[in-house]
């Protein structure tokens, strides 16, 4: 039981379209949901499918490529990207939506170091410089310490904890509780 709401609209009553023009999803594995020929493709899929203008599309694409480092790899195929090349392509491919709230599940899961860095790089970036709210599911919390403004920790599906990152990751019976490494 419950309601849920997304930038104040309860979810049972809004349309999945609405909601999709305002929240950006970005899955823990960017291969499903990357499917054109090209990252420039890819990138200018959604605003396509919302009916955006083709100038603005343009210019979307071209932030989007510049915000997550991939202006140079625009007309290369998405399968011969690197894991951390694909995952800031996912999410170029949906900041050019220009969502008010962007979630991403598990964006480091399988990268290697570089992979990471890259990604956790750009989510910085979108964060502190676009002033993009961000919702990050992870695993790793070490990797939101540095910009998280909050941190919520959930154990079975409830919340164990809701607070500023460095109390919480401090706290060693709650990270026992919560079950992740102090």
């Amino acid at each position: 039981g419950g309601t849920v709401r997304i930038l104040g609209q309860d979810t049972r009553c809004t349309p999945v379209s609405t909601l999709a023009r305002q929240v950006g999803l970005v899955f823990q594995e960017p291969e499903t949901q990357l499917f054109s020929s090209t990252v420039e493709a890819e990138v200018a899929f959604g605003p396509e499918n919302l009916g955006v203008d083709p100038n603005e599309i343009r210019e979307r694409v071209d932030w989007a490529l510049r915000v997550t480092g991939l202006e140079d790899l625009r007309h290369r195929v998405p399968a011969h990207l690197s894991g951390g090349q694909k995952q800031r392509l996912a999410i170029a491919a949906t900041l050019s939506t220009s969502p008010r709230l962007l979630v991403l599940d598990e964006p480091t899961t399988a990268l290697d170091p570089r992979g990471c860095r890259e990604v956790l790089s750009v989510i910085a970036q979108l964060s502190q410089v676009q002033g993009t709210t961000i919702i990050m599911v992870t695993q790793s919390p070490e990797h939101v310490l540095e910009h998280a403004d909050r941190l919520a920790l959930l154990v079975k599906g409830r919340i164990l904890a809701d607070g500023a990152p460095l109390y919480l990751l401090t706290d060693a019976e709650l990270l026992q509780e919560a079950r992740l490494q102090p």
